[in-house]
């Protein structure tokens, strides 16, 4: 009877032991999505569309919309999820309509904007009236 008491506590605490190991790797990734390029580039893009929303956008930031968007597109999921959140989208377009309306992008990014996207994987369901 000893032994499988033994036998239990070494099970709980190599169990509690991957517990805690999950969870130090969750918060590690938090902060880096947080911190890290991702974190900088969401920042970054909520500050342009507010910025485009407000009025407030100047021709000379199509450079920070160039250098941000690239780098959000390399994580498509956090891409999708920002989008719907705020609908950079539609701001960088507007952006574009005013201040660079010859941009080859526009058609494009107005075809986008008028075709949202109902799940966070893109997908158009038929009828849906989300």
């Amino acid at each position: 009877m000893g032994k499988r008491k033994v036998n239990f506590m070494k099970d709980t605490l190599i169990w509690l032991a991957f517990a805690a190991l999950c969870l130090v790797l969750y918060i590690v990734n938090r902060v880096y999505r947080g911190t890290g390029r991702l974190g900088e580039a969401t920042r970054e893009l909520r500050r342009l569309t507010g910025r485009v929303r407000e009025g407030q956008a100047s021709a000379g930031e199509l450079g920070e919309w160039d250098r941000w968007l690239p780098l959000l597109e390399s994580y498509p999921s956090d891409y999708n999820q920002l989008n719907q959140e705020i609908d950079f989208t539609g701001a960088f377009t507007v952006f574009l309509q005013q201040h660079y309306p010859q941009d080859p992008r526009l058609p494009a990014l107005e075809e986008a904007s008028r075709h949202k996207k109902d799940t966070i994987w893109g997908i158009k369901i038929p009828g849906d009236k989300r």
